[in-house]
């Protein structure tokens, strides 16, 4: 497979974890989707995690017992469809490596550093591999929010499945609005 330009290309993260520390939570699922700078998919890669004997859905926030129930991933994870991190981990490895070789690209998504923190807690191996910087559209959706309330006004509704490639679904999404009509990019 021929390596792909990281200046040309876009990987895109999600996660669904069980609550907000990285130290004391667990990654669920993982998603990531590589596109072209206007945003076609090139590849895609997915993953339920099976947290094993470490989780016990009882001890979670209510929000995110109900969340996960009613996105079907409590079910996904219940039925065995979930993957240990470790494995999940070495296939995103090689994934990844199989699309940028050794290129460190940037990690993009909603809210990104969220994703890459528990990267870096359970996945270390993968974390190194890409760019220490990200690219954030919550933070490009505040500038908007601030700078051009009339656009952001337009802004569509995300759909909020809380799955990891919905969610990446509605980024990209985000993103096509604001590079079509707050950040003015030209592209080539």
């Amino acid at each position: 497979m021929n390596t792909l330009n990281p200046d040309t290309h876009l990987l895109l993260c999600d996660l669904e974890t069980t609550g907000l520390d990285p130290r004391d939570d667990l990654i669920l699922e993982v998603g990531f989707v590589i596109t072209t700078l206007d945003f076609k998919m090139v590849a895609m890669f997915t993953e339920v995690v099976d947290p094993g004997h470490q989780i016990w859905w009882g001890g979670l926030d209510t929000w995110v017992q109900q969340t996960h129930k009613n996105s079907g991933l409590r079910d996904a994870i219940d039925n065995g469809k979930g993957r240990d991190v470790g494995d999940v981990e070495a296939d995103l490895c090689e994934w990844y490596e199989e699309w940028f070789g050794e290129a460190k690209v940037p990690l993009v998504g909603s809210s990104v550093h969220f994703d890459r923190g528990f990267l870096v807690e359970h996945m270390p191996e993968f974390a190194e591999q890409v760019h220490y910087r990200n690219i954030d559209f919550s933070s490009v959706k505040e500038l908007c929010r601030r700078y051009n309330p009339e656009v952001y006004a337009k802004l569509p509704r995300k759909k909020e499945l809380h799955r990891a490639i919905p969610d990446l679904e509605d980024t990209v999404g985000e993103a096509r609005f604001y590079v079509d009509n707050f950040l003015h990019a030209t592209r080539g």
